[in-house]
C-alpha cells in the first residue's frame, strides 16, 4: 500500500532527524552556557558537545553513540487506516534506521536476546 510506504518513510526521517540533529533553542542554551561556564573542565565538555552537534548536523549523522530507547507516542483517531498496521511499521522504520542512521543496536530483548 503507498501510504504505509509513505508513513514508514516519514517515520524513518523522524528518526534521522532525531538522531542527528537538535533543535536551535537547545544548542543556542548550550552556547550560552560555555559562554558562562567558569570551570575548565565543563568548559571543555561543552566544547567537544557542540562539537558532536555540528559533526552531525555537517554529516547527517547520529549525535552520539548511544541514540537511546525509542519512544513513540501516537495520536489518531479511531477510525485511521493505519491503526491495524502502525506497530508493524514503526517496527520497520526502526530496523531501516538501526542500519542506514545508523542508529546502534543497543537493546537486548529480554527473553530472545536479540537487538
Amino acid at each position: 500500500m503507498v501510504e504505509n510506504r509513505k508513513l514508514k518513510e516519514a517515520l524513518l526521517m523522524a528518526i534521522k532527524q532525531a538522531a542527528t540533529t537538535l533543535p536551535a533553542d537547545v544548542v543556542d542554551a548550550l552556547k550560552r552556557a560555555k559562554a558562562v561556564e567558569t570551570s575548565e573542565l565543563a568548559t571543555l565538555q561543552l566544547t567537544m558537545i557542540l562539537h558532536n552537534i555540528e559533526i552531525a548536523r555537517a554529516g547527517s549523522v547520529p549525535m552520539c553513540q548511544d541514540t537511546g530507547i525509542l519512544t513513540f507516542f501516537i495520536k489518531a483517531g479511531v477510525d485511521s487506516p493505519y491503526l491495524r498496521c502502525l506497530r508493524a511499521l514503526i517496527t520497520e522504520a526502526v530496523a531501516e534506521a538501526t542500519r542506514v542512521v545508523p542508529l546502534r543496536p543497543n537493546t537486548v530483548h529480554p527473553f530472545t536476546l536479540k537487538n
